[in-house]
């Protein structure tokens, strides 16, 4: 399964948070991971670059003041977690997401957790679905468009020659999510359509902004907004229908640098025509 793990919180008065939310929810969930289950804390926590799991920054209103976020009682505030390991999700909503009650301190504010779901309806950013119908529902269906966009809500960026590299390039963007989707996927992918990439898919218009992600001692910049690629050649069907499939794959994997940590929040936008 692949999960997307929403959390509802409440404030009951209002508190202020520091901006560095990402890091903040990410450590709040890698705490209550190890007083779950340590040695699946550990085995989280271990250098590795392509991660499970996302953690989305603070979702809802806020306003920015004296380099603090305010919250509002009264208003929806929430943040999600995402797993793209299917042995993961499973612990992720069996025992993680169950444990979740009453009042969690999140940066020395008291906010109160109001549930929990998996289900669009309940929150946009909600959802789950297996590797297999992810497949089979894309690929099943011929005559995929010439063009994908997706949204990139939080600032992502990407690392290239140890510096940031913050802009869509396609190379970046769909190898990063093949590479994810060949780790943890029963259903490799290979890698035969890198070159096809290269040469044939290309940003068509875009609604950018440069944005910058808060941490703890620093701070990261970072792109949002919606990119749609074009891709040129359109006889190669299968891989046309891979793209499409990786862009919403997105939704649980995440793009680029630190989407542990907020970085990266994204999903396909299906544009009528």
């Amino acid at each position: 399964m692949l999960a997307s793990c929403v959390v509802f919180l409440k404030v009951n008065r209002e508190v202020l948070v520091p901006p560095s939310m990402g890091q903040v929810l990410h450590a709040f969930f890698l705490d209550r991971v190890r007083l779950l289950n340590p040695d699946l804390a550990g085995q989280l926590h271990s250098p590795t670059p392509l991660k499970p799991f996302s953690v989305s920054p603070l979702l809802g209103r806020v306003i920015y003041e004296d380099n603090r976020w305010r919250l509002f009682p009264g208003e929806a505030y929430a943040f999600r977690v995402t797993s793209i390991d299917p042995e993961f999700s499973r612990w992720l909503t069996d025992s993680w997401a169950p444990s979740l009650s009453g009042e969690i301190g999140l940066a020395g504010a008291g906010l109160e957790v109001a549930g929990w779901s998996l289900n669009t309806d309940a929150h946009s950013w909600a959802g789950s679905t297996s590797y297999e119908e992810l497949y089979s529902n894309i690929i099943s269906c011929p005559g995929a468009g010439d063009r994908i966009t997706i949204e990139f809500y939080s600032p992502t960026t990407f690392r290239a020659r140890g510096s940031n590299y913050p802009l869509p390039d396609p190379q970046k963007v769909f190898l990063n999510l093949l590479q994810k989707w060949n780790y943890y996927s029963p259903i490799n992918l290979g890698d035969n359509f890198i070159d096809f990439i290269r040469e044939n898919v290309f940003p068509g218009s875009y609604k950018l902004q440069t944005r910058i992600m808060h941490f703890d001692k620093y701070k990261q910049v970072g792109f949002t907004g919606t990119c749609t690629f074009r891709i040129r050649r359109q006889e190669e069907d299968i891989i046309i229908s891979v793209l499409h499939m990786l862009a919403e794959y997105a939704f649980y994997a995440g793009v680029g640098y630190k989407t542990t940590m907020g970085m990266g929040q994204s999903r396909a936008v299906h544009i009528r025509r």
